[in-house]
């Protein structure tokens, strides 16, 4: 039996002018491990020495339904859309990381919709970004 692919999204590349830039991209939400998100971007390059080696910001925005909610933690409640901000540390050229949504107990997660993303470079800056027609795993 195999695994079902992960639901992909392009990345949008920010204006010229920033620090740091790449070639290519991806984000993944796989469809069998709530609540991780999968970043792989290629060739990042820049005129910071912190580009290839520091601290990326992912924020994930996100519709998320819980199981475990009500004075008894038997009812499913879906919380308010929030932004889960999640640390990436880079020390190559490559991102190929997984992360998960901050401060959420994956096992109470039924499901979860990914309503876009920002990564920020290690200045700060826009890195990459997507909007995404809310889906739902």
């Amino acid at each position: 039996m195999h695994e079902p692919r992960a639901r992909r999204r392009g990345v949008r590349r920010p204006a010229l002018g920033v620090p740091c830039d790449f070639t290519s991209g991806t984000v993944a939400f796989p469809l069998l491990s709530l609540p991780s998100i999968v970043v792989n971007v290629h060739e990042i390059s820049g005129t910071s020495p912190l580009c290839t080696n520091g601290t990326y910001q992912l924020a994930t925005r996100a519709r998320v339904t819980l199981d475990g909610c009500g004075p008894t933690h038997d009812l499913p409640c879906t919380l308010p859309d929030a932004t889960y901000v999640a640390p990436i540390v880079v020390s190559t050229p490559e991102i190929q990381a997984a992360t998960a949504f901050a401060g959420l107990n994956g096992s109470l997660i039924t499901s979860a919709e990914l309503l876009g993303f920002q990564l920020f470079d290690p200045t700060g800056k826009l890195f990459a970004a997507a909007a995404t027609t809310p889906w739902t795993r």
